[in-house]
């Protein structure tokens, strides 16, 4: 994720987890019942157990948005670089 100049947060760029999740319906057997779990935990439980894992990639411009200072940076930037119309991109599979 890219932070362009927030106060506190170096520019990090780094892969996130967004959107929508859709689960298998056994997958909550892999969730612990004694702790929060997110989902980049869920998804090396399901990969060290060799269950199929698939993701779209993005290269969206995101912002981290507390704010509403923050919510205008990103409305400024999204006007400065013309919406970031990107094309839908090809499935990304971790295993199969």
């Amino acid at each position: 994720m890219l932070w362009p100049g927030k106060p506190g947060n170096p520019e990090v760029l780094s892969p996130i987890t967004m959107g929508i999740h859709v689960l298998e319906p056994s997958v909550p057997e892999y969730l612990p019942e004694d702790r929060p779990s997110e989902v980049p935990d869920l998804v090396r439980v399901l990969l060290d157990d060799s269950r199929p894992f698939g993701a779209y990639g993005c290269d969206a411009l995101l912002f981290e948005i507390s704010l509403m200072e923050d919510c205008e940076q990103a409305v400024t930037a999204l006007v400065d670089h013309g919406g970031n119309q990107t094309p839908t991109p090809a499935p990304l599979v971790a295993a199969m």
